[in-house]
């Protein structure tokens, strides 16, 4: 009888050793799947930009992707990102391109924003792409949308955005000179220079080839970060009344 019990013992702690080895073999299969997934999600544009655009803005999550996006373009691949802009099935990720081209200071972007920027304007669901190529314009650092954002400007000018502040802000950073603002047709704003905008602006004006370098680019988004994702800057991207 004892040697039953033993067997049974023996038999039992077996297959318990058996099963914490399956399921230490499965643990190791499960990580290393999730760190391949991730260094293949990490070293993709397209996973990093369905990421980004999946995520709440602002948010760490966000910030962290368009920081990891930043790292992988170059001249090829926003060039690519152009020819995607002009393809209907991407459209819901339009803003983002228009987000990341203009922080790169990608010179192609132009073209598109010629037309853009005139659909915008008449299509009251399109505002927050607005606000989108308004800044882009802006952190570009090309003079040449100099001429149609000042046309913005003009008190008559019913534009869709929330404030003519963003049209203000990107011929300050494209110009270095204050320019007032009226959302109303009548009142005139003064546009209120800060540090953070003097930095972008040295950063625009900067000169950068066909993109910006990863260091000035990163360094010129996160001057529009809120405060909590870029704790010693401000927030540049808010309304201003």
């Amino acid at each position: 009888m004892a040697v039953c019990f033993r067997f049974a013992k023996y038999y039992v702690q077996e297959i318990e050793m058996k099963r914490q080895k399956k399921t230490a073999i499965g643990l190791v299969v499960i990580i290393t799947a999730t760190l391949f997934a991730g260094f293949v999600i990490a070293n993709n544009l397209n996973s990093l930009f369905l990421i980004a655009n999946g995520s709440d803005q602002p948010s760490k999550t966000f910030y962290f992707t368009i920081t990891q996006i930043f790292k992988k373009i170059d001249k090829s691949s926003c060039d690519d990102i152009v020819y995607r802009l002009g393809e209907e099935k991407y459209s819901y990720l339009h803003d983002l391109y228009i987000y990341v081209l203009g922080f790169a200071g990608y010179d192609g972007l132009k073209e598109y924003m010629e037309v853009a920027q005139t659909q915008c304007l008449e299509k009251p669901g399109m505002k927050s792409t607005c606000i989108r190529i308004v800044n882009a314009m802006g952190v570009s650092g090309d003079t040449s949308y100099i001429k149609t954002l000042e046309s913005f400007l003009e008190k008559e000018k019913n534009i869709n955005l929330p404030t003519k502040y963003y049209v203000s802000r990107s011929l300050y950073l494209l110009t270095g000179k204050k320019y007032q603002y009226s959302d109303d047709g009548v009142t005139l704003r003064k546009f209120i220079i800060t540090d953070d905008l003097k930095k972008a602006h040295d950063l625009v004006s900067q000169p950068k080839g066909d993109i910006r370098t990863y260091d000035n680019t990163l360094a010129l988004e996160k001057l529009f970060r809120p405060p909590s994702e870029a704790p010693e800057t401000s927030y540049l991207f808010i309304e201003r009344r």
